[in-house]
């Protein structure tokens, strides 16, 4: 049970996790267009004075500018990309898939309204209700039984035994295939020797329900272990 909630505790807390991660993801791609739209501008301003071989417009300025709005993309493209990456994680916690063509953007803003904790209050909730402390607890408890087992097989033991049983037996298992002729026909050709059966004309089932053969016991066992 405690792993039943440790499992669904962590689950909500790694999709809330993934969710904020996707908002910063976004509030990030956000941030690198706009300084990527910045260094587009100020590279086209850039240009046109290059163009114009007017005054700070130099090749180096214009080239450093250049450089400048190329370093900006690739970083809106890397920016794109940890955002596929953060969008694919959420849909993984959600389980939903990943090839659906819609792509997920928060709704959600986060509070920005202040808030004052009760540490002290909020650290005896924590031990309270932690799964991780229950469940050390159990396993506490488990160990402490299992000692006092151990204990218990060294000691000396004592038992009283009984034992009362119905046997089942009989000339055959289910029915008898010996049969009586009240006018038997002489046979001069003596039968082979065979071994008489102790019980004729009986099976194990008809003795075994009906009680015939029964046995009891009764003793006592002492064990002590040694060293």
């Amino acid at each position: 049970m405690a792993d039943f909630e440790i499992g669904v505790r962590n689950l909500v807390s790694d999709t809330e996790q993934a969710y904020w991660e996707l908002y910063f993801a976004y509030r990030d791609l956000e941030a690198r267009k706009i300084g990527r739209d910045s260094a587009l501008e100020a590279w086209r301003r850039v240009h046109a004075l290059y163009v114009e071989q007017s005054r700070g417009g130099e090749a180096d300025k214009e080239a450093q500018a250049r450089e400048q709005y190329f370093f900006f993309r690739s970083e809106v493209e890397q920016s794109l990309n940890s955002v596929y990456s953060a969008e694919n994680r959420l849909r993984y916690m959600m389980g939903i898939s990943s090839s659906d063509g819609r792509l997920i953007r928060p709704a959600d803003e986060p509070t920005t309204a202040r808030v004052a904790f009760d540490w002290q209050q909020s650290l005896v909730e924590a031990l309270s209700r932690s799964a991780e402390l229950r469940r050390q607890k159990w396993r506490i408890k488990q160990r402490e039984l299992e000692l006092t087992a151990a204990k218990n097989l060294v000691l000396p033991r004592l038992d009283l035994i009984g034992l009362w049983r119905f046997r089942g037996m009989g000339a055959d298992l289910l029915g008898s295939n010996n049969s009586y002729d009240a006018n038997p026909i002489p046979n001069p050709t003596p039968p082979p020797a065979q071994i008489a059966s102790p019980l004729p004309g009986t099976n194990a089932y008809s003795t075994l329900l009906q009680g015939e053969f029964q046995e009891w016991q009764a003793g006592a066992q002492f064990l002590m272990p040694l060293g």
